[in-house]
Order: structure tokens, then sequence, then C-alpha cells
């Protein structure tokens, strides 16, 4: 495995699941209920499951391109991106939380083993280069501070070891 998969995947492990000085994503969304993922802050903002189903279309999306699958025509995610909460129920929601583990899973076995030289190279059907993908950890840092703050406005703040 080349360096820039080792970097990208320790970002990755760090915002996900590390703690440091920050509550890594995979705390954000535990401990959640269904109300509490559905709750919005005022009309019009997004709630953490919306957030959650977000971060988990980019990943699966980034995970199919690194894959091989061609790039998707401009504005293919309308309507699936931002998708409001139909029913909130513990089911659906315990669902959209495996949904982002196995997206982040799948998003890390596509980094796995990669060699320095791929990350230099287009994706296929594009001139995006691997290492563009690098962001992903951002993103998730991003949304991970959206989801703690939605959280706080609750009074359900997201611990981290230091709390316990």
């Amino acid at each position: 495995m080349g360096e820039a998969a080792k970097r990208i995947l320790k970002r990755l492990d760090v915002v996900f699941e590390e703690e440091s000085w920050h509550v890594p994503l995979h705390a954000a969304v535990s401990g959640l209920t269904a109300r509490q993922a559905a709750w919005r802050p005022s009309p019009g903002r997004r709630c953490i499951w919306e957030i959650v189903n977000h971060l988990s279309l980019w990943k699966e999306y980034a995970s199919a391109r690194m894959a091989g699958e061609p790039s998707r025509p401009p504005g293919w995610a309308r309507g699936i991106d931002w998708q409001e909460i139909p029913e909130a129920t513990e089911d659906a929601w315990n669902a959209s939380v495996r949904r982002l583990l196995d997206a982040q899973t799948q998003l890390k076995a596509q980094f796995s083993g990669r060699t320095d030289e791929e990350f230099e190279r287009p994706l296929a059907g594009s001139k995006m280069p691997l290492y563009a993908f690098e962001s992903a950890a951002a993103h998730d840092a991003y949304h991970c501070g959206q989801i703690c703050y939605i959280r706080a406005l609750q009074g359900v703040p997201a611990k981290g070891s230091w709390d316990q």
C-alpha cells in the first residue's frame, strides 16, 4: 500500500472512529433515538438523519467511482440527496446508521492497497485523479461538527472519553 493510501485511511479513521480533539463521527451518531435524529433546529434546516444519509450517499458514490463506475451526469444527486425523512422509526434510523457504517467500510476498502501511482491517474471517464478523494475525511469532519451542534441544541451532547 502506498503512502497516500495510508495517509487517507488514517484521516478517515481519525474522523470516523478515533477520538482526537473532537468527537468521532461514529460517536456523534451513536446513542440517538429516531426522534432526536429527525429533530430540526428550525424550519428549513437539516436534521441529523438527513446529514447521515447525505454522508452515506457521497461515500457510496466515491467508492463506486474508485471501483471504476463512470461519473454520473450533472444533477444526478438532485432528488436523492437531502431527502426528508418519511417516517421516523427506530428501525429506519438504525438502518441509516448501518448504511453509514457500511459506506465507511466500503470507502476504506477502495483506498486500501492502492499505490501512490494510482492516486495520480484519472478515474474512469474523467480527468479527476484519485487523490481528489482525499477530502472525504474533511467532508465527514464538517458534517460531524453540524451533528454535534444539533445534538447540543437538543441537550444531548455527543460524549467523548474525556466526558466519561
